[in-house]
């Protein structure tokens, strides 16, 4: 989990703020998707916790083929983080 951490925090750094995250992810770009996915799982970056928000946007970046939105999917389905609980689903995407 730790490398998926500093993956997150790198991605961070391409952005100048919020803002223009929220408008990455809304335009499609899988990086800002699971950065932002990130901030609502966690509850960081001024960001409330969100669960049904974050597995959107993984699953949104899971789509489009993205490994770290997979991953994510699947812990959610694994821990029913945002949607229900899904050991087989966890399987498949991790």
């Amino acid at each position: 989990m730790g490398a998926i951490v500093a993956y997150g925090q790198k991605q961070a750094n391409e952005y100048k703020d919020l803002e223009e995250i929220k408008t990455a992810a809304n335009k499609g770009e899988a990086k800002a998707q699971n950065l932002l996915g990130y901030y609502y799982l966690t509850g960081t970056e001024g960001v409330s916790v969100n669960l049904e928000m974050a597995f959107y946007l993984f699953m949104q970046s899971a789509n489009q083929g993205n490994a770290i939105g997979e991953y994510y999917v699947g812990m959610c389905y694994l821990y029913g983080d945002g949607t229900k609980k899904d050991e087989q689903k966890a399987f498949e995407y991790i």
